[in-house]
Parts: C-alpha cells; structure tokens; sequence
C-alpha cells in the first residue's frame, strides 16, 4: 500500500499498530464533517500522516463523494 497523503510505501510489516509507518484506513471526509465509513471515503495512510492531518476538511484534490 502507499499513504495518499505523502505518496510513500506503508510498511507492511510493523511491530505494533502505533508505529509512525503503520497503515491505517484515512477518512478523505473526517467523521467530524460528517463523513461516514464507505469504502469510497477511506484511503490508505501513514499513522504520522494521519495524525498530522487531523480531522482537517479534504483537500480540493481529493476525489468527490459519489452523487446519490
């Protein structure tokens, strides 16, 4: 997997979850803005990028919502 955030490797092997290189599944629209658990609003990210991110609103290069 690479993050979407930085465009590097995620390490697939790490010693525990909390490592700065572990993956973790990013929400592209945070819970905190209303944003939900489908799979087209979770990416792959670094657990430092996420953290580092917050629960920020997505960038304009994120990909959109699918229309209902």
């Amino acid at each position: 997997y690479t993050c979407h955030i930085c465009h590097k490797p995620i390490d697939p092997h790490p010693r525990n979850h909390t490592e700065p290189d572990a993956g973790v599944a990013d929400h592209l629209k945070p819970v905190a803005h209303g944003g939900g658990n489908e799979l087209w609003n979770l990416k792959a990210a670094h657990v430092k990028c996420n953290r580092e991110r917050g629960d920020k609103p997505p960038p304009k290069t994120y990909p959109q919502a699918p229309r209902r």
